[in-house]
């Protein structure tokens, strides 16, 4: 069942892309599986060869190559104009190409969710650091390591905020530990020390998730309060 424009209310991928590439990375250029898989994910390339698409998909796991040839792929002219950015669901067999790359051969897509505003050049990325500051939800998309640190950040917050869990299993020895570093006098029982504890670590890895910029993004950074400013008529 789906909407009026043919989009889906629901759509179950079975597989991923790391899932796949873990399963099927040693496949033989031109190999054929005959496992038949489902993928959702997000058009993050595209390269149209007039009878055959090549396209990336891209999930939470990683990406993968689609693979369109006219004759089988339903259609064809509806999915060689999807945009950069435009949700997918495919179902199709996993191969891989002549040249070694592992693909899902489309038998059956469908197009999720259209992407209303363009993407970023796919070579360069953002290299406007004003559009990274204010539109970090662009830099997620398109720049794996920012993906990467956010993802890192946030399970390793989720991992700190379990402090029943850790107190539970080493409230004890957190404690012993915390005293032979910190004064006595900081401390009046476990908890208060797994706090201190748990707070250093969010402070460290606000270092690591989040480094400070560059002297060239502090720039960029400053010109643009300066320009918000003068159009607020501020003086800064």
């Amino acid at each position: 069942m789906g909407t009026d424009n043919g989009i889906p209310y629901r759509f179950e991928p079975t597989a991923d892309a790391a899932g796949l590439h873990a399963a099927h990375g040693d496949l033989e250029p031109g190999a054929e599986t005959g496992i038949e898989v489902t993928v959702a994910g997000r058009l993050m390339l595209r390269r149209d060869q007039g009878k055959l698409f090549f396209g990336v998909l891209q999930d939470a796991t990683g990406r993968i190559q689609l693979f369109a040839p006219q004759k089988p792929t339903p259609a064809f002219d509806g999915f060689t104009g999807l945009h950069l950015g435009d949700w997918v669901g495919v179902t199709g067999e996993v191969i891989a190409t002549r040249r070694g790359e592992l693909s899902v051969r489309v038998g059956s897509w469908v197009r999720l969710a259209e992407a209303r505003r363009p993407f970023p050049d796919k070579w360069h990325g953002i290299t406007d650091t004003d559009t990274r500051y204010r539109q970090r939800y662009v830099d997620l998309w398109v720049t794996d390591e920012a993906r990467e640190a956010c993802v890192l950040r946030s399970r390793a917050i989720s991992l700190v905020m379990a402090g029943g869990v850790v107190a539970a299993v080493t409230g004890s020895n957190l404690a012993t530990w915390s005293r032979e570093w910190f004064p006595e006098y900081l401390f009046a029982g476990s908890f208060l020390s797994i706090a201190v504890v748990h707070g250093l670590v969010l402070l460290v890895l606000s270092f690591v998730a989040f480094p400070a910029p560059s002297a060239a993004e502090q720039r960029a950074e400053g010109r643009s309060l300066r320009e918000i400013a003068r159009q607020s008529n501020f003086a800064l």
